[in-house]
């Protein structure tokens, strides 16, 4: 007997710009099992975060697929990548996007909905679209103004959002994919952001969150603009010296000293750090003799009676 078990990471795999792909798994696995789930399997079909679909397709898929379920049902709200299609998308294209986009909001989705996957709620998971700060405050613009003329009234709309960010915490903190939590320690390499409510006009965006009571908290908040997003694992090996990470991440080769001791020693460990740190001292001399040289420090002077610097 076939059992299923969180099938749609399977259907995240395919590309959707080919939907017979789902439709021929979805096929395979609906004869062969007797216990098929369709909302399991299509759960994660809109969370690949990295997922661009063609509007002709987007199109297809919402109406076989979306208009025959509850639009809820997803791990992650259709609206997410349809949103962030509509803004990366040419200006020729918006006007399509957001006809697909109210298309959705008329099957009366939960708009605060907690989805414990997702990242969030639909403006959680729209939210995390933006790669900085600055471009939050244009995609909240972008999500505010295609509500309101749909109908919505944005500012109750915020209020009752806002209401349902503080129940999670003292702070409004955007929930990154996966339900990462902020107290997942180092070995979760994702920086945090916090949720920003205006008070006057109706507006939303996020800014880079440090905790007030960590080490070096007011160094990280002036620089909070530098540096990635996530910690890019590659860069701390193929060019260590760009310091790619710096400085909100530790060097990929840190995670070891948090290892079980199962399978790493605690001799082990303590050897590794000091030849990472033997590595980056070398580095750091190599620098500095070769600055000095730039500057001419240590050569001798070249006109008699001149005075040393």
């Amino acid at each position: 007997m076939l059992t299923l078990h969180r099938l749609p990471y399977l259907g995240s795999q395919m590309s959707l710009n080919d939907p017979s792909e789902v439709w021929t798994t979805h096929s395979i696995f609906s004869s062969r099992s007797e216990y098929f789930d369709e909302a399991e399997f299509f759960a994660l079909l809109f969370m690949d975060p990295v997922l661009e679909i063609e509007l002709e397709t987007f199109n297809c898929l919402v109406r076989d697929l979306v208009s025959k379920m509850d639009i809820d049902a997803f791990d992650t709200s259709p609206l997410c990548p349809a949103m962030k299609m509509f803004h990366y998308a040419e200006p020729n294209a918006r006007n399509r996007w957001k006809e697909l986009i109210h298309g959705l909001l008329s099957l009366s989705p939960d708009l605060h909905k907690c989805y414990d996957w997702g990242g969030g709620t639909v403006l959680g998971q729209i939210l995390n679209i933006a790669k900085s700060s600055f471009e939050s405050r244009e995609l909240g613009e972008e999500w505010l103004a295609i509500l309101e003329d749909f109908g919505i009234d944005v500012a109750e709309y915020l209020r009752t959002e806002r209401l349902c960010q503080y129940k999670w915490g003292h702070v409004p903190m955007l929930i990154p994919p996966w339900s990462a939590s902020i107290e997942d320690g180092p070995d979760y390499k994702q920086r945090y952001q916090h949720i920003i409510f205006s008070e006057n006009i109706p507006r939303i965006s996020w800014d880079w969150y440090n905790h007030p009571g960590r080490p070096a908290s007011e160094v990280l908040h002036e620089f909070r603009n530098f540096g990635p997003g996530s910690h890019e694992f590659q860069q701390d090996y193929q060019w260590p010296e760009a310091m790619f990470n710096w400085p909100y991440f530790y060097p990929q080769w840190h995670a070891c000293f948090y290892v079980s001791s199962e399978i790493l020693s605690h001799e082990t460990k303590n050897s590794l750090v000091k030849l990472y740190d033997a590595r980056f001292e070398r580095r750091w001399l190599k620098k500095i003799q070769i600055f000095q040289k730039r500057l001419g420090f240590g050569k001798s002077s070249k006109v008699p009676g001149a005075w040393i610097d």
